[in-house]
């Protein structure tokens, strides 16, 4: 507004000087109304032009999409075969980790690698491997005692049942029972991966018991619970159980 009010003011100076010199040379009020008119609309075109050319918008400034870095997955942990005797144990939480190194008679080094949950002195679920080996199998035990007979006898069928939350997942399992050289009875009841098939239930049931509470070992033929235990604690240990036996453990824990 400040450089229209400058030009109105200049014209409209000069208008009044044109005006007042056409009167007293041409005496002629009407040329210098005519004149002073005439000024005037040039000014009002000046503005009303000015005012049309608005200065263009300028362009939004670029936004610079954020750096979205790629997930890059994380390396291959590298494992080292044990070269000396050793022997471990520890505990996370309901589950236990073992791990024993020695020398074979051939002289190789061989370590051992398992958990459990349950034992000394009553029930448990033990899934162990040698170093390089991949996990085949868990297994029942049913604590038994010289002169005692077992719950589970001969081929007796159970329900692996594991329960996540609201879910249950249920594995079939296949059953031994009998007399060790000692006289002592056992029983025991053993998820096998099917090596026939691309079923590989040992890691499906794996997977549940890293997500799950507890794991019940059902009697097919009476319904009651052989066992309860607890799963707390156990993908602890079987992280500490990849480590001691050198294998990957998120095909489980994912």
């Amino acid at each position: 507004m400040k450089q229209y009010s400058a030009k109105l003011v200049v014209l409209l100076v000069s208008a009044i000087c044109i005006f007042s010199y056409s009167k007293a040379a041409i005496s002629s009020e009407t040329f210098g109304e005519s004149l002073l008119n005439a000024v005037i609309k040039e000014v009002a075109k000046e503005i009303v032009g000015d005012t049309d050319k608005k200065d263009p918008t300028p362009p939004p400034t670029p936004v610079a999409a954020p750096v979205v870095k790629a997930k890059v997955p994380p390396p291959a942990p590298v494992y080292h075969r044990p070269r000396k005797a050793k022997q471990l144990w520890e505990q996370y939480k309901d589950w236990h980790a073992y791990v024993e190194t020695f020398m074979s008679g051939g002289g190789d080094w061989v370590t051992n690698c398992s958990i459990r949950t349950g034992g000394d002195g009553g029930d448990s679920i033990r899934t162990g491997l040698t170093w390089g080996e991949p996990l085949s199998s868990v297994t029942y035990s049913e604590a038994t005692a010289r002169g005692y007979a077992t719950r589970l006898q001969g081929k007796q069928e159970v329900t692996w049942a594991v329960r996540r939350g609201s879910k249950i997942s249920r594995y079939k399992g296949e059953t031994h029972a009998g007399h060790d050289d000692s006289g002592i009875p056992f029983a025991t009841n053993t998820v096998t991966r099917n090596y026939l098939d691309d079923d590989n239930k040992v890691l499906r049931l794996f997977r549940d018991f890293a997500k799950g509470r507890e794991v019940v070992i059902v009697d097919d033929y009476s319904g009651g619970d052989l066992y309860v235990g607890s799963l707390s604690g156990f993908s602890a240990a079987y992280r500490r159980m990849s480590v001691w036996c050198g294998f990957s453990p998120y095909p489980v824990l994912r």
